[in-house]
Formats: C-alpha cells, sequence, structure tokens
C-alpha cells in the first residue's frame, strides 16, 4: 500500500508543480525533474519547511549515496536540498511507476517531502492559519 501512495504523492506533486507553472506561463517545462527545477529557480519551493534531509537519507534506501552533510550548509555556501530533491523524486517516481529490484521503507518520509514542497507553492493565507487547526511540524525521527 506503501508504494502505491508515495507514487500517488509524487504524482500529485508534479500537477501541483503543473498548476503552479501555468498560472504564470503558457509554455512549461514537462516532467517532475523539470518542473522541480524550474520551482527551485523561481524560487517557489525551497529548504524550509520540508524535514531534516540527514534523517531521510538515513532511512531511505532510493538516496543511498546521496551526501547530505549534517548539520546543512547555509544557503550562501551555495547548498539548495530542494536541488538535490529535484533529481531524486523523479527517479523515485519512475522506480515506483515502472519496478525495481529494491524495496525500501520510508513512504512517510515522502508523504512529508511532498506536503512540504506543495505547502510551498500555496502557503495557507492568515485568514486559513488563523481559523484553522494548529499546523504541525514534519517529522524529525522515522518510527
Amino acid at each position: 500500500m506503501i508504494p502505491v501512495s508515495e507514487l500517488q504523492s509524487l504524482t500529485i506533486l508534479e500537477w501541483a508543480l503543473r498548476a503552479k507553472a501555468k498560472q504564470d506561463f503558457e509554455e512549461y517545462p514537462r516532467g517532475l525533474g523539470r518542473l522541480m527545477r524550474m520551482a527551485v529557480a523561481k524560487k517557489w519551493i525551497g529548504d524550509e519547511g520540508l524535514p531534516a534531509p540527514h534523517l531521510i537519507v538515513e532511512e531511505c534506501d532510493f538516496l543511498e549515496g546521496l551526501e547530505v552533510p549534517d548539520p546543512l550548509p547555509a544557503a550562501e555556501e551555495g547548498f539548495q536540498y530542494v536541488t538535490h530533491l529535484s533529481k531524486i523524486l523523479p527517479k523515485q517516481r519512475n522506480e515506483l511507476a515502472h519496478g525495481t529490484r529494491a524495496l525500501y521503507p520510508g513512504g512517510h518520509m515522502t508523504f512529508a517531502l511532498v506536503a512540504g514542497l506543495i505547502n510551498q507553492l500555496w502557503p495557507p493565507t492568515e485568514d486559513e492559519v488563523s481559523e484553522g487547526p494548529p499546523l504541525r511540524e514534519p517529522p524529525t525521527t522515522v518510527r
């Protein structure tokens, strides 16, 4: 069930990025990776509000080989977590859609990442924040 849910969450992220791009542009790139790179370049999404990258790397086999310093370097040092995600999440989505030899846990971290990215595309208005339930921080530990 988790792989199907992960695939759906990544598909929803692509649709959200496409919807955001349609608001501003007649022509826009196709594909999750290109849309994410455009969103990073346009500063629609950033590192703020995402689960701690080093925890995700420790828990998710599909991120094997990605070196994420802990703590993250400051933005002025040129490190952007979302830039790495624009390379990794499309690969993960393709593996979920088309299959892979590896099985991995950590679907809940994918959900937290996707929620954090989509929330940056459409942040709540002041009225929604003041009237709605308290916003929760993304998980910082994996159970």
